[in-house]
Formats: structure tokens, sequence, C-alpha cells
């Protein structure tokens, strides 16, 4: 259990903040927009307002835990959806091999010669600034990953016996593939995607604070941390707060992602 227990606590840290998010409403006595222009930039513990407040006089603790729907939706959503895709192609591309094979290997040697962060910066300037153009930018931008990992794993166990059984028996394509060999693939899957939440959480962060993602007056961590910038040094807590929302989240989405491969390794 000692061994485990970063990765429970992380487990424990993330529940908590997903059970905040669905009721974040019956957390907070405001509306994540609603300011107050004689109570800006008021610091931490004033009264009615535990972590202060921003540059419009609204609550930072209020726009700190909506702000946890959009990057766990964001990344909980990109993470399924990259997924399922990369998931789907590296099957069938290593299963089939051929002229489609060689074709998806390309796509994906191009694409990963491209660093992460300029090739989401660039679809997301290219769509424009909304939550379901970031949800596509880092699905886009992420689902190759996936693919490589199922279609490597693939190729080894399409040689097996029990692929080779399959396939005397008459069994089609589509079984062999999806019956057979993808609940082989799953495990590693799951892995991947658990420590991908973290990446993809601190990517939508990063779009938003450039200004290319989640827009007024829908909370973003990113964006929080952008609109502190030009008060770091009479109202911190703006960015910091905001920053350490991130980084929390993002510690214990990887915590709790090396746990579960120690725990599927075993």
């Amino acid at each position: 259990m000692r061994s485990d227990a970063a990765g429970i606590l992380s487990l424990a840290v993330l529940g908590l903040l997903v059970m905040a998010a669905l009721a974040a409403p019956l957390l907070t006595p405001y509306h994540y927009n609603e300011g107050s222009v004689t109570e800006r930039l008021l610091p931490p513990f004033s009264p009615g307002h535990v972590l202060g407040t921003d540059a419009l006089g609204r609550d930072l603790l209020t726009r700190i835990i909506y702000g946890s729907r959009v990057s766990l939706l964001v990344g909980a959503a990109s993470v399924l959806l990259a997924g399922t895709i990369g998931t789907v192609i590296g099957l069938l591309s290593g299963y089939l091999g051929g002229r489609f094979d060689r074709m998806v290997t390309r796509i994906i040697d191009a694409q990963l010669s491209f660093p992460f962060m300029i090739l989401a910066l660039t679809l997301a300037a290219l769509l424009g600034p909304s939550l379901r153009n970031v949800i596509i930018t880092l699905v886009v931008s992420s689902w190759v990953i996936y693919a490589r990992l199922v279609r490597g794993q693939v190729l080894e166990e399409r040689e097996r016996e029990y692929v080779q059984a399959a396939r005397a028996l008459g069994a089609s394509t589509a079984r062999v593939t999806f019956r057979h060999l993808l609940p082989n693939v799953v495990p590693n899957v799951i892995v991947l995607a658990s420590l991908e939440v973290g990446r993809m959480i601190i990517a939508e962060a990063s779009i938003s604070f450039l200004g290319y993602g989640i827009q007024p007056p829908l909370p973003s961590w990113g964006k929080m941390v952008a609109e502190g910038k030009d008060y770091l040094f009479t109202a911190w807590w703006i960015s910091a707060l905001s920053g350490a929302a991130i980084g929390l989240t993002t510690l214990c989405a990887n915590l709790a992602g090396d746990w579960l491969r120690d725990r599927v390794g075993r």
C-alpha cells in the first residue's frame, strides 16, 4: 500500500476535482461571471472571497471551480476521441498491412515530425477559438500516438497462435481484429490515455493562454493565467492560483497514470 500511496492519493484528488466540477453551482454562491467594481483585486482570505477576486471583481475560487469543468472536459474528451480513432486505425494498419499500412505509417511519421504544440496552435488558429475547436485540435494532433502504439503491438500479436487459429477457423478480418486483437491492446491504450490526460490539460491551458482556445466569459485556467499576467506585482494570486490548479491536476493525472502503468505491468 505504501508503494501505491501516491497513485491512490492522486486518484482521490482527481475524484474530488471531478465532483467539484459537477457540483460547481452548489459549492459557491457566485456566478463565474458575476463581478463587482467595489471588490476588484481583493487578496485571498478577504471576507466572502477565500481566494480573492480578479480585475473585474469576480470570485477567483468560483472561476477556478468552473474552470475545472473546461479542463477536465477537454482532457477527457480529447483523450477518449483520439484514443478511439488512433486505436481503430492502428488495429487495421497493423493487421491488414500492405498499401493501407504504408499510407498510415507515412501519415504518422509526417505528423510526428512536427512539434506537438506548434501543430496544435496552428490548427487552433485555423479553426478559430472555441471549446469544440480546442477538442478537435487536440484530437487531430494526438491520435497518431495511439495509432503508432497499437500498430506496433498488433504487428507482434498477429503472428501468435491464437490469431493463426482464428484465421484457420475462418474468422473474418473484423472478428479477428476487434474480437481477438483489440482486448490484448486495450490495457496499453488505457495506460497511455491516462498519461495523456495531463498533457491535454496543459495543451488546452497553453492554447487558451495565447488566445486561441476558450473565450470569455467561460472560465479557463489558461485564460485566467493570461488575465492575471498584467497584475503579477499587485494581484499575484490571479495567475498563481490558476497556475497552481493546472499544476496540481496535471501532477495527479501523471501520478495516477504511472500507478496504473505499474499495476498493468504486474
